[in-house]
């Protein structure tokens, strides 16, 4: 599954037209009192402003495959809301959906990411919602937890090989290096394959491969994302 957080109009130009030429399906959370105008979330901070998809665009894509779910009204750090604005963002964000679109709304996604970790902010999503996904990046299962669902994110500057990676591992071999090898195999690393014969690195080794053995046990439940792969492959070589 493809997923897109915020809506921004930009997809309907360049993704969503892929998206149909390969069959692929996906699920776009949208904020929905911000339809047809900009991330205002984001211009307080300072980034560059983004114009977000109109409620006609909802609608024409939403009966082509694409899935819409709720990013709340505003894009608000959830952990900062009373219980009055808590309810307005996540019960109205999925009214608005529901009136806009005549289908129930079924998933959301936490803006920032935030409140995944709120006991009284997940009993309240719970009521109205039936999965969440979060921004914590790895691969999902099926002992996952529906309301902190991981996602593997795709960013501007990934070559296609680190798509591919991506798909199958997670992450890159560079950011997946970084956090599961101790500093001095990754130096060795950058330095040669002779550099790991040097006898101040063997007794870190066995780490590293006990680190690589778990990597390729996540490959081994993970058989989908070949096919996605594949896809690409096609798209580079019609």
């Amino acid at each position: 599954m493809v997923t897109f957080d915020d809506g921004y109009a930009g997809m309907v130009e360049h993704a969503f037209p892929v998206l149909r030429r390969f069959g692929l399906k996906a699920a776009v959370y949208v904020v929905t009192k911000r339809l047809g105008l900009t991330n205002s979330w984001d211009e307080v901070n300072g980034h560059r402003t983004m114009r977000i998809m109109s409620a006609d665009q909802i609608r024409a894509w939403a009966g082509q495959g694409i899935e819409f779910g709720s990013h709340m009204r505003t894009h608000p750090h959830l952990t900062s809301l009373s219980a009055q604005q808590l309810t307005d963002e996540i019960d109205g964000s999925r009214e608005d959906l529901q009136n806009l679109l005549g289908v129930e709304v079924l998933s959301f996604a936490y803006p920032y990411g935030d409140g995944v970790d709120s006991s009284v902010i997940r009993e309240k999503l719970m009521r109205t919602y039936l999965l969440g996904v979060t921004v914590r990046e790895g691969l999902n299962h099926t002992e996952t937890n529906p309301y902190e669902l991981c996602r593997v994110m795709i960013l501007p500057g990934d070559s296609l090989k680190d798509f591919k990676r991506k798909l199958r591992f997670e992450k890159t071999l560079a950011t997946w290096a970084r956090e599961h090898l101790p500093r001095a195999i990754r130096t060795a690393a950058r330095l040669g394959l002779g550099a790991l014969r040097a006898p101040w690195i063997r007794p870190l080794l066995p780490a590293a491969i006990a680190a690589r053995g778990e990597r390729l046990r996540r490959d081994r439940v993970c058989g989908e994302p070949d096919r996605t792969v594949a896809l690409v492959d096609q798209a580079r070589n019609p």
